[in-house]
């Protein structure tokens, strides 16, 4: 039995999913909510092989509720409906390792069709996102990689693909300078890369 958990502002949308997963003998749907808020509340009481969920929410956005999803459950997969097409918030969700984006507006064969590929290990998304984002096995292990990373550690890496200078990263995040220097130093170790010039050129292909 599949286990699914659907994060949904939309009413209809999660009605839609839900008679869905209730018309396939192999799936089971074991909660739903309408916010991250409320989903992340379930997520230590309920076990969850696939969460689907809307990148836009009200208060904290679909990402938050799936960092928090990965952290007490490593081993659930996580799609994103969605009518977002924001490539870089998409992007962002890949490199954070969603296994797919799924429009809103795709018809319930290809819904579920997705689905089955993303539970037989596939990830689904768009070809718009496909021919932007770093693929093969050497980005596979470091969009791994990235998944170790502190949000903090994030945080500065996507500054640094800004152009951010230390001081800079340092002004925005509220640290000292010594503090930057320092999670930098552990991003190239963490990266396996070999130098601070690495750094910044991987932080460029990855979120510029």
């Amino acid at each position: 039995m599949i286990r699914f958990y659907l994060i949904d502002d939309h009413p209809a949308i999660r009605k839609g999913i839900q008679s869905m997963i209730q018309n396939i003998p192999e799936f089971s749907l074991v909660g739903e909510a309408s916010s991250a808020e409320e989903a992340i509340a379930d997520f230590s009481f309920k076990k969850i092989d696939i969460l689907i969920s809307d990148l836009v929410l009200p208060g904290q956005n679909g990402l938050v509720a799936f960092e928090k999803l990965k952290v007490i459950q490593p081993h659930a997969k996580v799609v994103f409906l969605t009518m977002m097409k924001d490539w870089d918030f998409v992007k962002k969700a890949y490199l954070s390792g969603a296994y797919g984006y799924i429009p809103k507006d795709s018809d319930t064969e290809y819904i579920e069709t997705s689905i089955r590929e993303i539970i037989s290990g596939k990830k689904i998304f768009p070809e718009e996102i496909l021919s932007i984002l770093p693929i093969g096995s050497e980005w596979e292990e470091i969009r791994s990689k990235l998944q170790d990373l502190s949000k903090r550690e994030r945080e500065i890496l996507e500054l640094i693909a800004k152009g951010n200078l230390n001081r800079e990263i340092a002004e925005k995040l509220g640290i000292s300078i010594r503090t930057v220097e320092g999670h930098r130093s552990n991003l190239i170790e963490k990266l396996s890369l070999n130098s601070a010039q690495s750094l910044v050129r991987l932080a460029a292909k990855l979120f510029g």
